[in-house]
């Protein structure tokens, strides 16, 4: 729903119906970082002059400030986080849908009666 380049750069924020903001490295076509904080979708971004902080507000009503620190963080290890996100979102979703199916069958040797 919003994308804004920091000035003078070759990064990128984006925002959108996922409820995240997402900051991009375009030269590389890389996410480089996922901030989670909005409760549902996320309409609008802005970024201050001097790239220091950027604001986004949501349709939960809510407006964030994301404020820049100087902690490093690796890409290596946002990559492997979000890895195993994915790896248990599909571990969750294949439990729920074995056991789904099961309640779904019927007994063997059921009759059905005709009403």
């Amino acid at each position: 729903m919003a994308v804004k380049f920091v000035r003078n750069t070759h990064y990128v924020f984006s925002a959108g119906k996922d409820r995240l903001i997402k900051y991009w490295d375009v030269d590389e076509f890389e996410l480089l970082l996922t901030l989670e904080g909005h409760h549902a979708e996320v309409w609008c971004l802005s970024i201050s002059n001097c790239g220091d902080f950027i604001v986004s507000g949501s349709h939960d009503r809510s407006i964030c400030r994301w404020d820049r620190t100087e902690e490093p963080f690796f890409i290596e290890e946002e990559k492997e986080k979000r890895l195993e996100q994915m790896f248990e979102s599909d571990l969750d979703n294949a439990f729920e849908n074995r056991y789904s199916l099961k309640e779904e069958l019927p007994e063997e040797g059921a009759v059905a009666l005709a009403g």
